[in-house]
This record gives C-alpha cells, sequence and structure tokens, in this order.
C-alpha cells in the first residue's frame, strides 16, 4: 500500500472518530498522517479544530493563523478560525473571517450561521436575522437555522414569530427536544396555555426525563386556572424539590409552595444546576473594613431594562 493509500485511509477512519466525538482517537490518528505527511494541511487543520471542540481557543487559533495564511482561498478554515475568535472575545475580527468565508463560498450555509450567531450575541438582531433568512432560502430544511432564528426573534420581544421559526424547526427535524420545549416556552409567553401544555406533552414524548418540563406543564396548568390537572402537578413538583431537584425557577415555585425551607432549596437547586460550584469559593474567610459602606447589587437585568434604570436613577 502506498503512502497516499495508508493516508487516505487514516483519515477516513479518524473523519469517523471525530464525527463520533472520540476526539483523542481521531487526533492520534491525524498524527500518525503527519507522521507520513508532514505538511498534510487537512490533518493539521482537523487537529486545531479538535482543540476548539475541546474549549481551547487560544491554541486552535496559534494552530489556523499559519494555516490561514497558507491556504488563504479556505473557507473552512477561515470559519473556523473565526470561531476561535469570537470563544476568545473578539468578535470584530471573527465576523470578518466569516465574511470573508462567505466571500470565498457565498452559498455555504456554516458561515451564515455563525455570523447570525455572533451578530445575536452581540445585540445587533436586525442583523442577524438577515443572515438567517439568507441561509434559510439555501437551505429551508435546515431545523438549527430555524431554531436560532426563533432565539432572535424570542430576545426581540417577537413572540408570535419566535413561535413560528420553532415549528418550522420542529417540523425540519420532529425529534428536536429542544424546538418542542420552545414551542411550549413560546406558547406560555402568549398565555395560550392549553396550547402550551399539549406542546410540552409532546416534548417530553421526546425527552420524558427532562427536569424542566415538570416545572414548565405546572406553569402552563397555573396559567390555565387547570384545577382538575393542577393538585398532582403541584404534588409532583413539590416532591421533586424536596428530593433536590432542579426542576422549577424559584419564583415560579413561590405559587406553588409556602414552605420557606423548601423554597430555598428549590433555589439551591436551581442555582447549583444553572450556574454550578466554582473551582475555589470567592470568599475564604477574611474580614476587611472600608471607611464607607459598599453595597452591591447582583441582578440578572443590567441591560435595556426596568431594573436597571431605576437603579441608575
Amino acid at each position: 500500500m502506498s503512502n497516499a493509500e495508508k493516508i487516505e485511509k487514516l483519515r477516513a477512519k479518524a473523519t469517523e472518530l471525530h464525527g463520533a466525538w472520540q476526539l483523542d482517537e481521531a487526533e492520534r490518528l491525524y498524527r500518525r498522517i503527519l507522521e507520513l505527511h508532514r505538511t498534510d494541511l487537512k490533518a493539521r487543520h482537523m487537529i486545531a479544530t479538535i482543540r476548539l471542540q475541546q474549549g481551547n481557543a487560544s491554541e486552535a487559533l496559534a494552530m489556523m493563523e499559519p494555516l490561514a495564511a497558507k491556504a488563504p482561498a479556505d473557507a473552512d478554515i477561515r470559519v473556523h478560525r473565526g470561531l476561535a475568535l469570537q470563544q476568545l472575545g473578539r468578535r470584530q475580527e471573527a465576523l470578518d473571517d466569516f465574511d470573508r468565508a462567505l466571500a470565498l463560498n457565498p452559498t455555504s450555509g456554516l458561515p451564515l450561521l455563525y455570523r447570525a450567531n455572533l451578530l445575536t450575541d452581540a445585540g445587533l438582531f436586525s442583523q442577524a436575522l438577515e443572515s438567517y433568512d439568507r441561509l434559510l432560502q439555501f437551505a429551508p430544511r435546515y431545523d438549527e437555522g430555524w431554531f436560532r432564528r426563533g432565539a432572535a426573534l424570542w430576545l426581540m420581544g417577537r413572540f408570535e414569530e419566535s413561535l413560528a421559526s420553532y415549528v418550522r424547526a420542529l417540523d425540519c427535524n420532529p425529534s428536536r427536544f429542544s424546538a418542542a420545549f420552545n414551542i411550549g416556552t413560546a406558547l406560555l409567553k402568549l398565555e395560550r396555555y392549553d396550547q402550551a401544555f399539549e406542546a410540552f406533552e409532546r416534548a417530553r414524548a421526546l425527552a420524558p426525563d427532562h427536569p424542566y418540563l415538570l416545572g414548565a406543564q405546572a406553569g402552563a396548568v397555573l396559567g390555565a386556572c387547570d384545577f382538575a390537572r393542577f393538585p398532582e402537578l403541584q404534588n409532583r413538583v413539590i416532591e421533586a424539590v424536596r428530593d433536590n431537584k432542579a426542576v422549577i425557577a424559584p419564583l415560579d415555585f413561590l405559587l406553588l409552595c409556602d414552605d420557606g425551607a423548601l423554597r430555598r432549596r428549590c433555589s439551591e437547586a436551581f442555582a447549583a444546576d444553572r450556574v454550578g460550584q466554582p473551582a475555589a469559593p470567592l470568599w475564604t474567610g477574611q474580614r476587611y473594613n472600608h471607611d464607607r459602606i459598599r453595597v452591591a447589587y447582583l441582578s440578572a437585568d443590567f441591560r435595556q431594562h426596568a431594573t436597571a434604570e431605576m437603579i441608575a436613577s
């Protein structure tokens, strides 16, 4: 077997492992390719991509830089370099890379998706929607595009349109739990409670053990004043909280239970699930004083929101 044949056989297996998220094994084979052909661009690119997938954006970028210089017309390298830059918080440079990739391949879906996601994260929703819509013109059955579009519309407060996008995402991929769940969430926001309950039932069929379905359905039952279903769901939520399970947001739990200890347990479970524990405690017992009292405001509403405006005034 020639070296070229060995390389292609190794590449095929490495690609299979990479697709199955067996990153260490895939990298081992990509490095074996480099032993046979040390300048193999594809293998070097895939190793850099693995670094990106492992969350090491700095190392991935360092590996991408010479590849982008060597192959300036390779749109995939440009896209992955952009993703590394985005993870490092260098948004404008990342956007430039996505635009460069689109210039190289105008009908490529991924640069449009990543460009739109970046713009959404930056709060530039109208520009993001333009990219999502352009993507969906090329790929009208791409569920991720519809799902992300729905998320952007949700952040814009355009809930009916958000719901329609989530419905399209689920139509494109009927097994997508996140789309089914978000349909229920949008229906809750629109106060269509009976429909929301049914949407959460469909989501339950896709992921029966998802923890937050229980709280979501309780919200739908409360909104609909469905007194037939309420006692059973209330008991299930309370028992789950008693077992330290994160199944409902603390403020929503206030409507279901007046036990202070259980309310605290709900808050602790919810915070642990959403935030997790820091590697080291933020406070280790030291005490100190200031001449003037210092007050910290902690809020999720430090943005264009009534809470932030009232604090500022």
